[in-house]
């Protein structure tokens, strides 16, 4: 996500390749709502995740008001 700031924002200069601010591909849609579309997770749905891969998030570490809130990494999804 601060990577798309970064160009959005014009800070990022690459052997003078870009001039300025520069809109990056579908950079109206916001990433949380791309990586949904592209990994077809709905709102209000169910993720599985397998056993053993992730770490129940500690009440006072929560950023939701979920019942419950894990910490893992996306790719044991897709496997």
């Amino acid at each position: 996500m601060i990577f798309l700031r970064i160009f959005d924002q014009g800070q990022c200069n690459f052997q003078n390749l870009f001039d300025g601010p520069i809109s990056t591909y579908e950079s109206n849609i916001v990433f949380v709502l791309r990586f949904m579309i592209d990994t077809k997770v709905v709102g209000m749905n169910w993720i599985e995740v397998p056993a053993g891969k992730y770490k129940v998030t500690p009440p006072t570490k929560k950023r939701s008001s979920c019942q419950l809130e894990l910490t893992f990494r996306c790719v044991c999804l897709f496997r």
